[in-house]
């Protein structure tokens, strides 16, 4: 099924993660955070790719059963 959400920008991110703006472009500038793409020079990311972020960076705790 295709996402048919619209591109959000950095400060929908933010929010979305609690985290600041400011550590959404740290992060950016590191290559570390969400893959994003440019449009018109901002900075636009897809949900599903920040979803899929944010599951391969979902940790288990230690004994925790699978």
């Amino acid at each position: 099924m295709k996402d048919t959400r619209p591109l959000a920008k950095t400060e929908q991110i933010a929010t979305h993660l609690q985290v600041s703006p400011r550590t959404m472009d740290d992060w950016a500038s590191r290559g570390v955070g969400p893959p994003f793409i440019r449009v018109q020079g901002q900075r636009r990311y897809s949900w599903q790719a920040v979803e899929r972020w944010v599951e391969e960076r979902t940790q288990v705790p230690a004994g925790a059963a699978s």
